[in-house]
């Protein structure tokens, strides 16, 4: 006699915003809730993707995204990851708007990304990512090396290192450490390593459960924020980083508005 059983196939959507690649999964019912943690360590780990993307039903909008690192950890906000949802959203025909109020992280957060449409595909993403907030200023010491940066929040933590040397072999080197440094326990940092200058700037960060990676959208803004309030760089500042260019501005009011490109990669299917 044999016997079967029932495979659960499930549709995964792998799309990047400046090399910073997520996949995105369909949960509207929550049912795939419980392995959340163990899909985003999977999917990361076997395609090598910054973190997953949950599309899920919102209690004050629609639609809420819950992000997931590689390590399982769930993360507050993601600049370049909440461009992708929004796309996403509208390209699968799931909202018609090109202004998309979506909750983030435990629904307290609801931003409103605004697709620009060129030819009838969508081009760049525009996200108000609301005020950038300077918590306070702090010396961290590893090992015979000081930093002096600025620990920001733009819905998520951020460190900003500002420093004419910054480089990817900085952000390598010291990045790890400062994000499970004893300053900023239990919740950890994102880490910026940052050079300034007039309209723009360099970027390399380390992100918290993720690693270095392409891009951060919130790291983006967090350092254009630290500089702007040293007097480093404009309120309009346009970030290279390693995989593409974000442009960040900041209102009198401290708002802060990212704009950059969300693209697709592929999509893939896997056995649950």
């Amino acid at each position: 006699m044999s016997s079967c059983y029932l495979k659960t196939i499930m549709k995964i959507t792998l799309m990047h915003g400046c090399g910073n690649n997520y996949g995105i999964i369909e949960d509207l019912d929550g049912e795939l809730e419980p392995h959340y943690k163990r899909l985003s360590q999977q999917i990361s780990r076997t395609m090598g993707s910054d973190g997953v993307l949950f599309v899920c039903k919102g209690e004050r909008t629609d639609y809420r995204m819950r992000i997931f690192n590689p390590d399982g950890s769930e993360a507050e906000m993601c600049g370049n990851g909440i461009r992708l949802f929004a796309r996403y959203l509208y390209d699968k025909g799931i909202v018609k708007e090109l202004e998309v109020p979506i909750e983030t992280y435990d629904g307290s957060i609801v931003v409103l990304p605004k697709l620009k449409i060129e030819n009838g595909e969508v081009v760049s993403v525009t996200v108000d990512m609301g005020k950038g907030k300077l918590l306070d200023r702090k010396c961290i010491q590893i090992n015979d090396t000081t930093f002096y940066g600025d620990h920001i929040s733009v819905g998520n933590p951020h460190y900003v290192i500002l420093t004419d040397e910054a480089s990817k072999s900085m952000a390598i080197k010291y990045g790890p450490l400062i994000e499970m440094h004893e300053s900023f326990r239990p919740e950890r940092t994102n880490v910026e390593f940052a050079k300034p200058w007039r309209d723009k700037m360099r970027l390399y960060v380390w992100e918290r459960g993720a690693g270095l990676t392409q891009a951060c959208g919130t790291g983006a803004c967090a350092a254009v924020f630290a500089g702007y309030k040293r007097g480093l760089n404009g309120s309009d500042v346009k970030v290279f980083l390693p995989g593409g260019a974000l442009e960040v501005s900041i209102r009198d009011d401290d708002n802060i508005f990212l704009t950059g490109p969300a693209e697709y990669i592929d999509e893939y299917y896997i056995e649950l």
